[in-house]
Order: structure tokens, then sequence, then C-alpha cells
């Protein structure tokens, strides 16, 4: 107990851990947008990784621009709360727009892929994460509430990761492994995606101040310029560090989201085994959590998987790669024959 009046109840924990129920679900979609574009639409290896790396870099910009605009809203008005519905039901439903990528030549399916790539990822996704994020801190002054708050939010969240993990590869498959598939189960997460939203929205209140006091305004802050803003994190060497180690991390997330479904298809022969390895990837941080130490935790989230994806290894592809590596060949040369290996051939 902190000894400060509680104010949340137990609805209030799931309305609110749905926001990242919803963030987690949408952006765990797009972690197998490689295989979406390249397989599915038929663009080639080269534009997709351009479209991510420059989607990515207009992402940069545009958090550090919401975080302005949210910390410049006019006093007397709500800050975060307003922007899970503005924000948030446009996201779902650009979600289902990411997939409906025209085909065909030339430069419109890959302006088309990064226009919505940005509009759903540095968009609509910045600005409901930003303010989302921040609620935090004026829903309720118990430091026990908000840390309760955050353990519901990693559970949803780490539930959406699952779902996704487990699910969309066999049930894309299942609804005829084409674009047509993948456009069906995006309306399925959109909706979601809105639904979670708006039991955020109306489960959640900003019914304090981020000063601490409840009714109170804040006491004023000096006003930094947004430039100036901006130079001073660049001289802050710590901020550079954590940015370029977030970097380095969302790199290795891309690389290793996207690499599972391409291993399964072409090394054990079946890339509906992808679940298989998403299942035991996040299993096996929720066996171990009860050790309670992040080391043991991170640790054993990747030495399980390695250890999985050897035993599959072994089962699956009976080291015969004599005859999985020809049919890697041929699906590449089939692609190169298409215009969708050479980077910009095709445009």
């Amino acid at each position: 107990m902190d000894g400060i009046q509680k104010v949340m109840r137990a609805g209030d924990y799931f309305g609110d851990a749905a926001g990242q129920f919803a963030l987690n679900l949408g952006m765990t979609l797009i972690g197998q947008i490689t295989d979406f574009y390249t397989g599915k639409v038929g663009l080639a290896a080269g534009a997709v990784a351009t479209v991510l790396l420059l989607s990515k870099i207009i992402d940069a910009f545009t958090d550090l621009i919401m975080g302005n605009i949210v910390d410049h809203t006019a006093p007397g008005k709500q800050k975060y709360r307003p922007w899970f519905l503005k924000a948030g039901i446009p996201m779902g439903i650009a979600t289902v727009l990411f997939f409906l990528v025209p085909k065909g030549e030339g430069w419109l399916p890959i302006l088309y892929a990064l226009a919505t790539n940005v509009l759903l990822t540095a968009a609509f996704y910045t600005a409901v994460a930003i303010p989302y994020g921040s609620l935090m801190a004026v829903r309720t002054n118990s430091q026990e509430e908000r840390g309760f708050m955050g353990t519901c939010r990693a559970a949803l969240g780490y539930i959406a990761g699952f779902i996704q993990a487990i699910l969309i590869i066999p049930i894309t498959n299942a609804l005829g492994g084409d674009q047509a598939a993948w456009i069906k189960y995006s309306v399925i997460i959109g909706a979601i995606i809105i639904l979670a939203m708006v039991v955020a929205f109306v489960t959640s209140r900003e019914s304090v101040t981020e000063a601490g006091a409840e009714g109170l305004p804040a006491a004023d802050e000096e006003k930094v310029p947004f430039r100036q803003a901006i130079e001073k994190l660049f001289h802050n060497r710590y901020w550079v560090i954590v940015l370029v180690v977030n970097l380095l991390c969302n790199i290795m997330y891309g690389i290793t989201a996207g690499a599972g479904t391409f291993y399964c298809k072409w090394i054990f022969g079946n890339d509906n085994l992808v679940a298989v390895l998403g299942g035991v990837g996040y299993n096996s941080k929720l066996a171990v959590a009860p050790l309670a130490t992040k080391m043991a935790i991170y640790g054993f989230s990747i030495v399980i998987p390695l250890l999985a994806l050897i035993v599959m290894f072994v089962l699956l592809s009976r080291f015969d790669l004599e005859e999985k590596l020809p049919q890697m060949r041929q699906e590449i040369a089939d692609r190169k024959e298409k215009g969708c290996i050479s980077s910009f051939e095709q445009a």
C-alpha cells in the first residue's frame, strides 16, 4: 500500500490494457510483411527493403512531432485520451489498406506500399502509442496502481503477440494463401484493433495532473522551441546511446520476425511450422517468468527457441539439404523470372 487513494477498478485495468493489445496486434502483423510483399504481391526484394527503411526513417521523426503535439495541447483539454479514437479507428482501417497493394509492374505498387507503411506505422500507430504511453501518469497517482497497469498492459500485449505468432501463417494459408487471404485476415485484425481502442477510450480517464494533484493545474513549464529541443537531445550522449541500442534491437527484431517464415518454408518444407517456432518463443518467456530475473527471462527466451529450432531442423529436414536447396533455388529463379528479386527491375 502506498498511502494514496486508489481510483482504478478491475474493468479499468482491462480497458487500459486493451490499448496495448491493439498496438501489439497491429505491429506483430506487420512483422510478416516481407513474406507478404515478396511472396503474395510479387514486389522486388530490394524495393521492399527500401520501403521499410524509408518508412522507419520517417517514423523516427513523426515520434518527435507527435510528442511535441501532445506537449503543446491547449490547457484545459485532454492531452492523451482523445487520440485513442482520432488515431485508433483510422489505425484499424489502415491495417486493411496496408494489404490492398495493387498488383502489376511499374512504380505504383511500390509507392502504394510506401504510402500505407508511413500511414499505418509513422502516422496512426505513433499517434496512438505516444499518448497511450503517457496516459499512465495522469490516470492515477498511486504507484501501486501504475505498476499493476504496466503488468496488465504487458500481459495483454504478450497475448496479442502470441496469437499473431501462431495464427498468421496457418490462417492465411487456410484461407487460400494468396493476397486475398491476407486481406480477409487483416479485416478481422483491423476490426479487433478498432474495438480494443474504443474500449480503451471508454474506460480511460485523465483524472489527475502530471504534477500529482487531482483537479489542480500543473505548474507552468519553460517552453522550449521544438528545434532547440531536438538539438539538445542529440547532445545528450545517454539518449544517443539508447537511440543506437533501439536501432540495433529493431534491426534484430525485423530480421528474426521475417526470417522464420522463409526458413520454415525452404528448410522444413512447410511454412505453417512457423507457428511452432512462434509458440515456443513466446511460451519460453512465460515458462521462465517465475524466475523473476530479467537475465533469466531473456536468456531462456533465446536458448529455448534455439534448441527447438535445432530439434526441428534434425527431425524435419533430416539434413536432406540436397533436396531442400534445389527447391529454394527454383523458387528464387521463379521470382527472378517474374522480376521479384532484382531490386527495381519491375519498376
